[in-house]
């Protein structure tokens, strides 16, 4: 294996223990190059110490549950943090105990991070939002261990793209100068989400917003904070809205929203210049007003 760079498996796969035993004490297996390891299922100890013969890993996708660790005598989560070089790992936990453990360390050299069905509390979140090299974080159908999220001064500084999808948090409380560098937003099926902190328009860099399946005081939201920002002269910023689930009525009313705020541009300049695009489920707006 000492010359094999990626190891992909389309529907995942399981090591059987023989195998897992034989890699971490066969010296052929421990001097292995892989870069790239997709989809793997780990779901003991052994298959962590398969994983620690590739100290040169760079992207990883697997499929987690937690297992009984005979030396510390409980069950957990595997480790990341001897990968010096991973920089894209996702991550799908499988609940299959009623234990709840947090993954607790994850490689400063991250830059790319999708976690997929976790139950992981605010602490784990401070973890990740001080990972000083985090680009890209996608968080899918999980639970972030509370209706509120916080985020706090020097969290999340590199990050560029945020994705939450299906994550079950009301409120959120964030300032502009947690997400400095911030250009892409997408909230997806947030039901429970009142609102998008108005602060996240005030960060120069952002260039998109994208709320899809969102109630509307989301939308309503995110069209507020676009708007603000072209009260103030920013031209550059998108907004995508997209909902599968509403009513026509009520795709109506939004479209009959956004036409009576360009109305109200129009009579303050003649030369607006700007962009409209309508679906039967969604409204997409750009433009620039000199």
């Amino acid at each position: 294996m000492s010359k094999l760079r990626l190891l992909h498996f389309r529907g995942g796969a399981k090591f059987s223990e023989s195998f897992c035993l034989r890699a971490s004490k066969d010296e052929s297996f421990q001097k292995n190059n892989l870069e790239t390891v997709s989809f793997l299922f780990i779901y003991n100890e052994n298959n962590e110490k398969f994983l620690r013969c590739s100290p040169h890993l760079r992207r990883l996708k697997c499929r987690l549950t937690v297992f009984w660790d005979s030396y510390k005598k409980d069950y957990c989560y595997p480790t990341f943090n001897f990968f010096n070089l991973l920089e894209s790992l996702s991550v799908s936990f499988h609940l299959s105990y009623n234990v709840r453990r947090d993954l607790t360390s994850f490689p400063s050299n991250l830059r790319k991070l999708t976690l997929r069905y976790f139950d992981l509390s605010w602490k784990q979140m401070r973890i990740i939002g001080r990972l000083p090299n985090l680009q890209v974080l996608k968080l899918e159908d999980g639970d972030l261990g509370g209706k509120q999220w916080d985020t706090d001064e020097g969290e999340f500084q590199q990050l560029k793209f945020l994705k939450l999808d299906g994550v079950t948090i009301a409120h959120w409380n964030a300032s502009s100068d947690h997400f400095p560098r911030l250009q892409h937003l997408i909230l997806r099926k947030l039901q429970h989400l009142k609102n998008i902190p108005s602060s996240l328009g005030d960060i120069p860099t952002l260039h998109t917003i994208e709320v899809h399946d969102c109630k509307k005081a989301v939308a309503d939201s995110a069209t507020q904070i676009w708007d603000d920002q072209r009260d103030m002269g920013n031209e550059e910023l998108k907004l995508i809205i997209s909902d599968s689930f509403t009513t026509l009525t009520e795709i109506s009313e939004l479209r009959l929203d956004i036409s009576q705020l360009l109305k109200e541009r129009e009579k303050q300049t003649d030369e607006a210049s700007l962009k409209i695009r309508t679906g039967v489920n969604a409204v997409e707006i750009t433009g620039a007003y000199p």
